[in-house]
C-alpha cells in the first residue's frame, strides 16, 4: 500500500496530523496514547491492519494533540479537545460520519459524542 499524504487540520491554532486513505464507507482511526501516522506503517503489525482496513474502507488516521507529527502543547488535553480534535480532523477529511476504531486510551472516543457548544 502507498503511504497516503500526511495533511494537517487546525484546531485553534494547534495542527493534527492526519492521513486518509483508500475508499469504501468511512473509518475513523484513534490511535493510543503514542502514534506517527508515517511511521507506524513501519511496524509490520501495524502495516497489514492498516492495508486490511483499507481494503474495504476509508481510513482516516490521525495523530492526537502532543504525538507523532501533531502540534505540541502545554498541559494535558481534556476529553472534550480530544474530541473536538477528532470532529476538526473529520472534517477536514470531508467525512460527515464514520465508524470508529479505537485502540488503549483511543478507545475512549468510541463512546463520546460531538462536543457541545460553550
Amino acid at each position: 500500500m502507498d503511504v497516503p499524504e500526511t495533511q494537517y487540520a487546525d484546531v485553534d491554532g494547534t495542527r493534527i496530523a492526519y492521513q486518509k486513505f483508500r475508499s469504501g464507507p468511512p473509518l475513523r482511526i484513534v490511535s493510543g496514547r503514542l502514534s506517527n501516522v508515517e511511521i507506524l506503517r513501519e511496524h509490520g503489525l501495524y502495516r497489514r491492519a492498516l492495508e486490511r482496513l483499507g481494503r474495504k474502507m476509508t481510513c482516516v488516521f490521525f495523530d492526537k494533540r502532543g504525538t507523532g507529527l501533531s502540534d505540541r502543547f502545554e498541559g494535558t488535553p481534556t476529553l472534550q479537545q480530544r474530541i473536538a480534535d477528532t470532529a476538526c480532523v473529520m472534517d477536514a477529511a470531508g467525512v460527515e460520519s464514520a465508524s470508529l476504531h479505537g485502540t488503549s486510551d483511543g478507545g475512549l472516543l468510541t463512546n463520546c459524542s460531538q462536543p457541545t457548544p460553550s
